[in-house]
């Protein structure tokens, strides 16, 4: 069982890393040689027995622990035994809630690690000394069995305020202002059902910060928890929580204001920032015919007043493929602008509506907001090849055929009508469209991009062409059938079968074809072969 944790770090709401760990803060245990570790670790187990000094007894066992597990998944036994050993000699409660609550870590891990998660053994076949046979119930029982020691004494372990055992669970000083004793560490560790959930909310309940923790870790809900405690600091920890929400702008602002320097006041600043984030998002279709007009689709937020503009990209930066690198504001034209002015207050999400442009020329262009945020202007600087328009009257696709030539098509992007004299070039070849708008791909192309035009409309993105190569998809199958369907040990198993051969056209029976039929067991090792050959009917029987 390698490396069971130490202690499964928790972190609690983003901020608090509580854990239970295996080395005081004073030492460095270097796990990479486990049988030093564990050696060292039983000497001291020994010593903090007789001493009495339970931080120790637990650093000893955890760090025990992880050692041998690193050793071998085989030593689980030996964790387990050394754990319960301890916790016979162990009297006080509060360190034996921690060994308990460590041992249940020992078997969860286990489980996640090991277990076979779709087992569900009759109780007979499940060994409580062998954990390798236990099934999803078993662990489930005996980690909650352990989890229930380890609160079994809830009044002993409120008495132990989480600093008590530094060195041995990792907290910061929000982690013990919300949790404030053992017994809600251990709460917040094992509290996977409703019971404990009461008692650890019920623990706290004069306890402000730790009373909203604990109702948020166990499904409270954090926007009643905020109106509950509005007038305390910590009413943040439950407003943190919420989700970003425009109903929640004013309390976020107001929380801000009254509690400036609160720990929580960076998270809500972080929420009221998003909140008032500008935005402007621009749809449009990527080809358009050069008589269909320019639609642009706006989805704003935050913004008043919003500037479009499409962009004409010069000749001599167009790439038809649009690859390469990405386009320079500044180096491209503008063709046409639309003004468009929305209503609202911070925060609003602006309706979703359409502008529409004059159609525009043969060419490649780029549509671009420009807004303002707090009198600075918002516009991009370059754009990405693959956000450009192609305005073109061409679009190509190809034909292939098994025994045929093939060709390539030129069209009406709008029409679907054919075109000729549409010049459909790539690297290799070139032709020029007849009537029928089609050129025939000489045999020696395979793949390639093929690009059109004609006149003016040279802007056309291009086809990907790949050659038809009709393959070999001829193969033999098989049908077997056998005379039972489930077969008691020692009765004689009797197989049948069909051979066939397939290709593109037909199937056919194989007939007089050598045929072999191997008995396998759940190992896929062989058990026992027959052998033949078919008949005229591409028929074998046989039996095991």
């Amino acid at each position: 069982m390698r490396q069971i944790l130490t202690l499964l770090v928790v972190t609690i709401m983003g901020l608090l890393p509580f854990s239970l760990h295996g080395a005081a803060k004073d030492k460095v245990v270097d796990f990479n040689y486990p049988q030093d570790v564990s050696k060292n670790a039983l000497a001291d187990l020994e010593n903090a027995l007789k001493s009495g000094d339970g931080r120790l007894v637990v650093d000893a066992i955890v760090r025990y622990s992880i050692a041998q597990s690193g050793i071998s998944e085989e030593n689980m036994g030996d964790i387990v035994s050394r754990i319960e050993s301890t916790l016979q000699q162990e009297k006080r409660p509060e360190y034996r809630a921690l060994l308990n609550y460590f041992e249940a870590c020992v078997f969860r891990e286990y489980h996640l690690r090991y277990g076979v998660w779709d087992r569900e053994n009759p109780d007979e076949d499940v060994e409580a000394d062998d954990i390798s046979t236990w099934d999803d119930a078993s662990f489930g029982k005996k980690i909650n069995e352990l989890q229930c020691a380890a609160l079994s004494q809830p009044e002993e372990l409120k008495r132990h305020p989480i600093t008590e055992f530094e060195g041995i669970i990792r907290y910061d000083e929000q982690g013990a202002l919300l949790v404030p004793t053992l017994y809600q560490f251990l709460c917040l560790q094992c509290g996977n059902d409703s019971v404990v959930g009461n008692l650890w909310r019920q623990s706290v309940v004069d306890n402000i910060p730790a009373y909203i923790y604990a109702c948020l870790r166990t499904g409270g809900n954090a926007e009643k928890l905020y109106k509950q405690f509005k007038d305390n600091e910590h009413c943040g920890l439950a407003l943190r929580e919420t989700y970003v929400d425009e109903d929640l702008y004013a309390a976020y602002k107001d929380y801000v204001a009254r509690f400036p320097e609160s720990i929580y006041t960076r998270s809500i600043e972080n929420k009221i920032a998003e909140l008032e984030r500008r935005h402007a998002h621009l749809e449009y279709e990527e080809v358009l015919h050069s008589s269909d007009s320019v639609k642009v689709t706006i989805n704003s937020r935050n913004v008043n007043r919003l500037t479009v503009t499409i962009y004409r990209v010069p000749d001599n930066l167009v790439n038809r493929d649009r690859e390469g690198t990405r386009l320079q504001v500044k180096q491209l034209q503008p063709v046409q602008t639309r003004m468009v002015n929305e209503q609202g207050t911070i925060p609003f999400n602006a309706p979703e509506r359409t502008i529409t442009f004059d159609p525009l020329p043969y060419g490649q262009y780029v549509i671009l907001p420009t807004y303002e945020v707090d009198g600075v202007k918002q516009a991009e600087q370059d754009v990405s090849r693959s956000q450009t328009l192609t305005v073109t009257d061409i679009t190509l696709f190809s034909v292939t055929e098994p025994r045929g030539k093939n060709r390539v098509f030129a069209v009406d992007h709008k029409t679907g009508a054919p075109i000729a004299g549409v010049m459909i070039e790539d690297n290799k070849t070139s032709g020029i469209t007849g009537t029928d708008g089609s050129i025939v791909v000489p045999d020696n192309v395979e793949r390639d991009n093929f690009y059109a035009s004609k006149g003016t409309d040279r802007y056309h993105r291009g086809l990907s062409y790949y050659k038809y190569e009709p393959g070999d998809n001829s193969h033999v199958s098989v049908q077997l059938f056998t005379d039972l369907g489930i077969y008691r040990p020692g009765e004689t198993v009797k197989v049948a079968t069909i051979l066939y051969y397939h290709d593109s056209q037909s199937r056919i029976i194989k007939s007089n074809t050598p045929i072999q039929i191997r008995l396998s067991d759940t190992n896929d090792e062989a058990v026992d072969t027959i052998s033949g050959t078919t008949d005229a009917y591409g028929r074998f029987e046989g039996e095991f």
